[in-house]
């Protein structure tokens, strides 16, 4: 059978690849995967449930590789460029020569990690760069995060140098110049992932960025702020990968931070932090023996792969010809210890070599796989990985060298005919979007290019494509659904987000289109009811009001209540899942405004909880605001729960009360008199009377004028 590569996304960026590695290619909480290239971090967002002007994207695939069935997929894009701004220059701190850096000359970007949403500007991710010149920066969002330019924020690499001046290392309270500054210079940095614990609130931010340096050590930071430093050897801190949180009491998180050194060696750091509100400073980082001895053979890869559920674990590391499996004590795995395999060269096509560098590491959760892409273009399949990891396994439909010349023929039908058998499709970055389809970028090489400036001409392509036929079990093209639309935060780690699943569900809808068993599962995935979502005194404290922290205490229950709380983040996704399932032939068109309508009564349910609290700070010093929310809630098409309607009633009256007369005026209304007891509704735009709040879809003036009310509900899938 011959195969026919499926593209769904095929386009150039105008900009010189930069090294290999298994994080060129990440993909953060708001569903937006960055590139790495030598100017900086290229920023595409594909075009799936964005409420964005579609006319700003671009179409993702030539027109040669568009199906005439097939609607194609756009993508916006955004830059974070590392040449706008100022960059150190090393001498002025230390003349002595192991601290000259060959990259500023040049500078590029090196690496890059993205941070737990939340941390940038309206909600979004932050983006650290490392750079050639072994500096660090953040990224933001400017005036959008989509198609907006992306802005320097800050530079870490200050607070580097001066906690260094200060720090004591081996005893001494002074360090040297040449000490100082090899701390300062970083060689590898990761983000860790958000904590959520039991009683911690998801507006607070215990994630850390680690930073490697050439001095062998290893600093944590928080908002720009260190907050602890291990010293694991004199060599070169390589590569930094974190493992997942873990609540190990009421008080304490913990988790695991490998570190790959220059030598080859590999060090664990377990780092633990504090959860209450009186240490939540409080971090440890504790360094074991070397888990890897050094044998002078570099780390081309290090990373952490989670298996099936956390705590499920298992360490990856790739050195030249060799792929090295660890199972620590306590993961879980049928094996415990290392396991090295031997890397095979793959004679699929000339240029193939066993000695490449990782481009990407992912695992198949069903077939208990792990692919391992390396930068010849070449990927290897570790069969068993929780049971018996081997890299031969006769019968399994994922075969290493069938994967390999898929790929091969899908970047071959890209570049169009006329390319030479002889060209190696370099593989930089590698990612698994879905079963079966992965995003990966390349560039096409020949064995004759000679150019004294190669950059010059280069091109990086990005393609997103099918690599193997996946599994058409109707329960493995739902999993996504399923994860979302039932326990959106698990017991351990992170939450299951959103934006990051659109993807994966649009490909494994448009895969199965039409089909009755996904139509089914759908139907009863995507049910709602109002019962168990529009009353939310049902899982909702009551504050006192009376202590300092009201206003904290306030702000970080509205945030669950409307933002991270389980039932208005289940209705969100299945609102978005329902459109997506619109465009491939699954028609729930009348379920669609039913969802809105439950998403609107939870949010007035919440603010009319709020509001109708007798103590209520609301209701103290925003009295109107207050009556407005009781007397729309009221409005509702859906009952918001009996408790809450009984005290929306007595606020009612309450408020009342407090409010002037009808005769009084407004001092700031230029001499407009109030109709009515309180002035809670619109004014209208004709003869500026009030107009009471009595119906959500349409406003009577007293004098006959009638205006139509235009609601539209916010939610994560709508940006």
């Amino acid at each position: 059978m011959v195969w026919k590569p499926d593209i769904h996304i095929a386009v150039e960026l105008s900009a010189p690849p930069a090294r290999s590695c298994p994080t060129a290619i990440q993909q953060n909480e708001d569903g937006q995967f960055g590139v790495l290239i030598k100017e900086g971090i290229h920023i595409l967002t594909p075009d799936i449930g964005l409420a964005y002007d579609p006319g700003t994207a671009d179409v993702a695939t030539v027109p040669a590789l568009r199906k005439p069935d097939r609607e194609p997929l756009k993508v916006y894009r955004a830059v974070a460029e590392i040449a706008l701004g100022d960059h150190i220059a090393w001498a002025d701190e230390s003349l002595d020569m192991a601290t000259m850096v060959p990259g500023s000359v040049s500078i590029q970007c090196k690496d890059f990690a993205w941070s737990p949403i939340g941390l940038g500007q309206d909600g979004r991710c932050l983006l650290a760069v490392l750079t050639t010149n072994l500096e660090v920066f953040m990224y933001g969002a400017g005036k959008n995060y989509v198609d907006g330019q992306w802005l320097r924020v800050f530079t870490l690499t200050d607070a580097l140098l001066e906690t260094a001046k200060s720090s004591a290392i081996n005893g001494k309270a002074k360090v040297s110049s040449l000490r100082r500054t090899l701390q300062a210079q970083t060689t590898a940095l990761a983000w860790s992932a958000a904590v959520r614990a039991s009683g911690v609130p998801s507006s607070r931010d215990l994630s850390l960025l680690a930073l490697g340096s050439r001095a062998g050590t290893v600093s944590l930071w928080r908002s720009g702020k260190r907050q602890a430093t291990v010293v694991l050897g004199e060599e070169w801190v390589a590569h930094l990968s974190w493992a997942g949180w873990l609540q190990m009491d009421a008080d304490t998180v913990a988790s695991v931070l490998a570190c790959g050194l220059s030598d080859g060696s590999v060090h664990l750091v377990t780092v633990t932090q504090k959860i209450t509100d009186h240490s939540f400073d409080e971090v440890q980082a504790v360094p074991s023996p070397a888990l890897v001895q050094p044998d002078l053979r570099g780390l081309t890869a290090l990373r952490w792969v989670y298996l099936q559920t956390y705590p499920l674990h298992v360490l990856v590391y790739a050195k030249p010809g060799l792929l090295g499996l660890i199972a620590p004590t306590g993961s879980g795995l049928d094996w415990v210890g290392e396991r090295r395999l031997v890397v095979q060269k793959q004679p699929v096509f000339l240029g193939s070599t066993a000695l490449g560098i990782p481009s990407g590491l992912d695992y198949l959760v069903k077939e208990d796989a792990l692919l391992v892409s390396y930068s010849d273009g070449s990927i290897h399949v570790i069969h068993s990985v929780s049971t018996d990891p081997t890299l031969e396994m006769p019968g399994s439909r994922l075969q290493s060298a069938e994967i390999t010349r898929a790929m091969r023929r899908t970047c071959m039908d890209i570049e169009g005919p006329g390319t030479p058998h002889v060209a190696v499709m370099q593989t930089f970055g590698c990612h698994l979007v879905s079963s079966g389809v992965a995003l990966w970028s390349y560039q096409k090489t020949l064995p004759t290019f000679i150019d004294y400036v190669p950059e010059f001409g280069q091109i990086t392509s990005v393609t997103l494509a099918k690599l193997f036929d996946p599994s058409h079990d109707t329960t493995q093209s739902l999993q996504n659904v399923q994860s979302l639309c039932f326990r959106p935060t698990p017991p351990f780690g992170p939450p299951v987000r959103l934006a990051p699943k659109l993807l994966p569900i649009y490909l494994d809808l448009e895969a199965n289109r039409n089909s009755d068993a996904i139509r089914s599962e759908l139907d009863h995935l995507l049910d709602a009811s109002p019962s168990q979502s529009t009353d939310a005194s049902l899982s909702r404290s009551s504050l006192t009001w009376k202590t300092p922290d009201t206003e904290d205490l306030l702000r970080c229950q509205l945030i669950v209540d409307l933002i991270d709380g389980d039932e208005i983040t289940t209705l969100r996704n299945k609102l978005a899942i329902l459109k997506l399932a619109n465009k491939f032939g699954y028609s729930f068109a009348d379920r669609i405004p039913y969802v809105q309508t439950l998403i609107l009564a939870l949010i007035f349910a919440a603010l009319s909880y709020t509001a109708a609290d007798p103590s209520s700070l609301l209701l103290a010093n925003d009295p109107v605001f207050a009556r407005r929310i009781v007397s729309i809630s009221q409005c509702m098409p859906i009952s918001i729960g009996t408790d809450v309607a009984v005290q929306a009633l007595a606020a009612s009256n309450k408020v009342d009360q407090l409010m002037p007369s009808s005769t009084e005026t407004d001092g700031n209304s230029d001499g407009i008199e109030l109709n009515g007891s309180i002035d809670v509704g619109d004014i209208c735009v004709v003869c500026k009377a009030s107009m009471p709040v009595r119906s959500l879809e349409m406003a009577h003036c007293s004098n006959g004028h009638v205006w139509g009310k235009f609601f539209r509900s916010f939610s994560s899938c709508e940006i």
